[in-house]
């Protein structure tokens, strides 16, 4: 230690001049030490707030990632006496912050580092540095993440300390990201057409006073925004193709040969999680490569993916692949040509038999490993074990069950003898070619397929930290984003975090003249009355189309994508020459008046060449377009609302299908509306059989509970416009007592006690005790 002092003392020029956070420490009395850890908290979301599974250096965001997050705050003391602070975007941070990193002091990135000739810009919008001049800060840190020939790296070398440069690296160019969007987008407004016009009708009014600003684009990669519109992309897939045929699952292996062949000598791979990720996204090509291209398990027509970390710090892709039609798998004898969940014959087949050990087995768990990650309430979260099957059999609701015979063979897996029952679904030859865990589940009768899309673009991890000066004090809560290095290396390469093929075109609705219309706040008023005047709509354009293509009128607007690309420049739609696309037309709901009609207009009319002839039926223009739908039948019968939730069904939760069902109640007058429950009942109660299971301590809730337990959420949101169902006399009823049930889980778990199966598990548990261990049992 004295000598890498002395060194320090002889090559840094800041060791002279600030103090060290050592000498600093030591001054402190043990009472000003503050004491932090991450904590679980039970009401909160367990796939955003479990706690981290791996040994990992990590940032804690505090904020939901949005631009309003604070900048670093970042202090120095001077030998001499004084504090200084600066900004983490100054080149002194990373040599001040990592001395050993930087053991002479070299200048961290700042913005004059000029850019080489013959390297051309990274295209990037979100990133305020990008130019053809200087080098961004991204690209920065990505640069020096890379070994070269003839140079010498201490930050390769750094272990736990480079996994701490890598993820303030990006958390740094990210919040740099952020505070460009807030201080440049500031300027922007959106306002509607009809807006602007009545502003500037009378006066020159301040454009700063009209409209709304626009603060983080939905475009900003990682944003909730994000995440919500690509799931609702991936929606609009499943609506075009139907549900998905497989759903995979492939986890990173930071034992792979590739890596392990690339590290330095004493390295482990958690040394160097940029190696790790970069071997990650190759094997992920491959896959892609292999299952798109080359169609290994089918011809494929449409897949979509998205990249997580999930605390357990190796990075994994979820994978939702939809097959051609003559490529679908239909039967038991299908599905076990595809997928396995066996082990294979340890004789015949030992390579891939020591895979499936180490990769495709869950557990051990159970009530003997209480401890394990997967126990919540006492029991598997993910069902295992599973019950032997002697063959495979395919459910109309849900995932099938895999063939699992029982051949009477135990296998040594984590000092547990575990069985067919423990395996977890595979395709052989994927795990021979990948050597990773590679899941692969069959998710064409899956009901509620939409929560799968929910759940693969669920967004950012989260935890909570508990701090506090002494472990007495009342503990103090922070809820924050959680990002390690393994997910600050893949943003830094900019590697892509979700994708879908087929492209899905969101499509603009509005009612005549209320387009978006976006302008500058300082720009003078008669600039933005003649963007407003000028500003075309793709809906607008839809129409211009229709009027100057006779061919369009065979297309509804929500299929142009699969038949004309938009022209953005040009802001017109143009005969696509190849390829397709999807159109995604967002839901309006019934309280939108107008445009909820408007809406209903565009999924049955095709060929309207204005707003106008859209109002139009046999010759007649309606004044409204809810006149017009009555006048093609679309309103009789309660149809509108049937078609309203029909749509809703395949794109928004059980929870979301409650609130839009209690507003139909509430606001509406259906003719039936117990027809309306019990033909949807279905989709609006689709999450509430978990819901029981799971937070409610039902273990086996049966089909009535589950819609009776609707109901009751139904009522509840009700009465919040003082209103209940006990009004609506077409509509079942309340039955049980859910007040009591849901007000107190503990009683509910205790109501849900099965004396006979609990005497059963003792017995089993016990005709396994050793001899030595049957006599305090037989006491107790």
């Amino acid at each position: 230690m004295s000598d890498l002092q002395d060194m320090m003392l002889e090559h840094n020029p800041f060791v002279g001049i600030f103090r060290q956070a050592q000498e600093i420490l030591q001054e402190q009395s043990e009472d000003n030490h503050l004491h932090v850890c991450l904590t679980y908290k039970a009401h909160t979301d367990p796939h955003h707030y479990n706690l981290p599974t791996c040994d990992e250096i990590a940032v804690i965001l505090p904020g939901d990632g949005t631009p309003e997050g604070d900048k670093h705050d970042i202090i120095l003391c001077r030998k001499g006496g004084g504090l200084k602070r600066i900004s983490e975007c100054h080149p002194t941070y990373s040599p001040l912050h990592y001395v050993l990193l930087f053991p002479k002091g070299e200048l961290g990135w700042h913005w004059d580092i000029p850019l080489r000739e013959g390297h051309g810009r990274a295209a990037n919008a979100d990133d305020p540095d990008e130019s053809n001049r200087t080098v961004s800060q991204i690209n920065y840190y990505a640069y020096h993440l890379f070994p070269r020939e003839g140079e010498y790296s201490t930050i390769l070398l750094g272990g736990k300390l480079l996994q701490e440069y890598i993820v303030d690296s990006w958390a740094g160019a990210e919040q740099r990201c952020l505070n460009w969007a807030k201080a440049n987008q500031k300027k922007l407004r959106a306002e509607l057409y009809t807006g602007i016009v009545d502003a500037f009708a009378n006066d020159s009014s301040d454009p700063r006073q009209i409209g709304q600003r626009i603060i983080l684009p939905a475009t900003f990669q990682g944003s909730s925004r994000d995440m919500r519109t690509n799931m609702q992309k991936s929606l609009a897939i499943a609506r075009e193709m139907g549900t998905s045929d497989v759903f995979l699952t492939l986890t990173g292996n930071a034992d792979w040969s590739e890596v392990k062949e690339a590290l330095y000598p004493g390295q482990t791979s958690s040394d160097w999680p940029d190696l790790v990720t970069r071997v990650f996204e190759q094997k992920k090509k491959f896959l892609l490569h292999l299952i798109v291209k080359e169609g290994i398990l089918g011809k494929t027509i449409a897949h979509v993916y998205t990249i997580e970390f999930q605390k357990c710090g190796l990075p994994h892709m979820h994978l939702l692949i939809w097959f051609a039609p003559e490529h679908k798998i239909r039967t038991p004898e299908d599905v076990d040509c595809l997928i396995s969940a066996e082990f294979p014959d340890k004789e015949t087949q030992p390579h891939l038999y020591e895979l499936v050990k180490k990769f495709m087995t869950h557990g051990p768990c159970g009530p003997a490993y209480p401890n394990a990650p997967c126990m919540v309430n006492g029991q598997c979260s993910k069902h295992f074990p599973k019950p032997f099957q002697a063959s495979t059999t395919l459910s109309s609701d849900g995932y099938p069950s895999y063939r699992r015979r029982d051949d009477g063979r135990k296998h040594d897996i984590r000092g547990a003898q575990l069985d067919n029952q423990w395996v977890v679904p595979h395709v052989a030859l994927l795990l021979l070619l990948f050597v990773c865990h590679i899941n692969v589940e069959l998710t064409f009768g899956v009901r509620g397929i939409k929560y799968i899309h929910k759940y693969i673009y669920k967004g950012h991890d989260r935890t909570t930290m508990e701090f506090g000066k002494s472990p007495d004090e009342i503990k103090q809560y922070l809820d924050a984003r959680y990002v390690g290095a393994y997910e600050a290396v893949w943003r830094l390469m900019r590697h892509e975090i979700h994708h879908q093929d087929p492209a899905v075109v969101d499509l603009s609705i509005h009612l005549p003249e209320e387009q978006m219309v976006l302008f500058n706040d300082e720009a003078l008023p008669e600039e933005v009355m003649e963007k407003a005047t000028s500003s075309k709509s793709k809906f607008m354009a839809y129409f211009e189309t229709n009027a100057t293509d006779i061919t369009a009128h065979e297309h509804l607007y929500i299929n142009f994508p699969k038949h004309y690309t938009w022209q953005a420049s040009q802001r017109k739609w143009k005969a696509r020459q190849r390829g397709t696309a999807i159109g995604h037309l967002h839901f309006v709901p019934p309280t939108a008046g107008e445009r909820f009609y408007l809406r209903m207009l565009l999924m049955v009319v095709k060929g309207s060449k204005s707003f106008m002839e859209l109002r139009t039926y046999q010759g007649f223009e309606y004044q409204t377009f809810k006149a017009a739908c009555l006048a093609w039948g679309l309103l009789e019968a309660d149809s509108e609302w049937m078609q309203c939730l029909q749509e809703a069904a395949g794109i928004q939760t059980g929870s979301q299908l409650r609130w839009l069902f209690v507003t139909i109640l509430n606001f509406s007058t259906p003719s039936n509306a117990g027809a309306l429950w019990n033909q949807f009942k279905v989709h609006i109660c689709d999450d509430l059989e978990h819901q029981l299971r799971t937070k409610h301590g039902i273990p086996e809730p049966t089909e009535e509970q589950v819609y009776d337990f609707g109901l009751f959420l139904c009522d509840k949101i009700l009465q919040q416009a003082g209103k209940s169902l006990v009004l609506i006399l077409d509509m079942p009823q309340v039955v049980g007592q859910w007040e009591q049930i849901t007000g107190n889980c503990l009683i509910a778990q205790q109501r849900a006690y099965d004396p006979h199966a609990e005497r059963e598990m003792a017995e089993e548990y016990l005709a396994k005790l050793g001899q030595t261990q049957c006599r305090p049992a037989g006491c107790l």
